[in-house]
This record gives C-alpha cells, structure tokens and sequence, in this order.
C-alpha cells in the first residue's frame, strides 16, 4: 500500500484512491500487507513515523506494534 501524508495530516491511499485513518493504517500493517507512506511536503519516507503514530493510537495495540516492527524489521532511519 503506497500512502502519503497531506500536511492537513490526512492520509491517502493510492491502491484504494481514498482518504484512509491510521486505524486503516494499522489495520493494513496487522494484517501484513506491506506499506511506505511518504510525506507530501518533500517526499520523504515517513513510513516508521507513522506505523508508530497508528498503533500508539490506541493503547491496546502496543504488543501488536512490537510484533509488527520485529516481524517486517522495520529499522531505523
């Protein structure tokens, strides 16, 4: 899933052609599909910041996030 963050912080999806919430944004990255999310302002991948900012959302994903980042090795920048 290619997404890019709107500096009005809306996300959206290009494989769907929709507005998506960081619910979806989770939902997508639980269910193991592949996500890079870039920043419309300069491009950059932004994609860490956001599977954070998603799963921190709501407090009963944090176990998830762990799993999530270990499973697909997300790594620092």
């Amino acid at each position: 899933m290619e997404v890019v963050r709107y500096g009005n912080r809306k996300l959206y999806a290009y494989n769907t052609k929709r507005y998506i919430s960081l619910a979806d944004l989770a939902q997508a990255v639980s269910s193991g599909e592949k996500v890079k999310v870039t920043s419309h302002l300069d491009g950059s991948d932004i994609t860490e910041e956001m599977i954070v900012a998603a799963f921190y959302q709501d407090r009963g994903f944090r176990n998830e996030l762990y799993n999530t980042i270990m499973a697909t090795k997300v790594t620092p920048k």
